[in-house]
């Protein structure tokens, strides 16, 4: 574990990104693995020890270089920047927890709604060839 003081909630890898709820629970101390804070204030003063912003650039450093050391990835991993939102009451993080929970049936539903459009769009192709051929003829 990178930050021994922050909590997971409810977290989901899918295919081409990672939905979690993470909650800070007091001032984050840095474990040894992750990002040195020299590093950090090279890069500006933005990065502020403890932040949501540490901890996503320390979880997607390690995850890149163990996908380079472990499964020999080369290239890109993640995207540059990402989304996060404060979960201020009950209602917000019950709303999080099932949008995230849920995220594998959406993804998969689209997913089958893709491909049965790309089958629609190919099977009208090959009705049109024939009807195309006869008006130019």
């Amino acid at each position: 574990m990178h930050f021994a003081r922050i909590r997971l909630h409810e977290s989901i890898v899918m295919p081409n990104h990672v939905h979690g709820m993470v909650e800070i629970v007091q001032s984050l101390v840095v474990a040894q693995h992750a990002a040195p804070l020299q590093e950090l204030r090279e890069q500006g003063p933005s990065l502020v020890r403890g932040s949501l912003s540490v901890i996503i650039r320390s979880f997607k450093t390690e995850v890149t270089r163990r996908a380079h050391l472990e499964l020999n990835w080369k290239g890109e991993i993640w995207q540059r920047n990402y989304f996060d939102r404060v979960i201020r009451d009950g209602q917000e993080f019950s709303d999080a927890e099932r949008y995230i929970a849920g995220n594998p049936i959406r993804w998969q539903a689209q997913r089958e709604r893709m491909i049965e459009d790309s089958q629609r769009k190919e099977r009208l192709a090959q009705h049109a060839a024939p009807l195309q051929s006869r008006w130019r003829g």
